[in-house]
């Protein structure tokens, strides 16, 4: 029985890893966006200056999003791992 809680704990460690990934790449992604926007058409007086903030507020919801559903994956990870009597009932 110990070994399938190890394995179990594992899996859920690597699955909130993987979301950790993907949450760098989305604030990457959305922040460089912003950046660039911010840069190019609000310089040049082609747009207002709220509009390089909305890739930025966007990703910032989908970060959270990400962030609130991987957070859970690693504690129970980590209590399974440690046979913590939360996570193994």
């Amino acid at each position: 029985m110990d070994k399938h809680l190890t394995v179990l704990g594992a899996l859920f460690l690597g699955l909130g890893a993987m979301g950790l990934i993907g949450l760098l790449i989305v604030v990457l992604i959305f922040g460089l966006a912003s950046s660039l926007i911010g840069a190019t058409a609000v310089q040049q007086g082609d747009a207002p200056a709220f509009v390089a903030l909305i890739p930025g507020i966007f990703g910032l919801l989908i970060a959270t999003a990400i962030a609130v559903s991987t957070v859970p994956s690693l504690v129970a990870g980590y209590g399974l791992i440690k046979r913590r009597p939360w996570a193994v009932s």
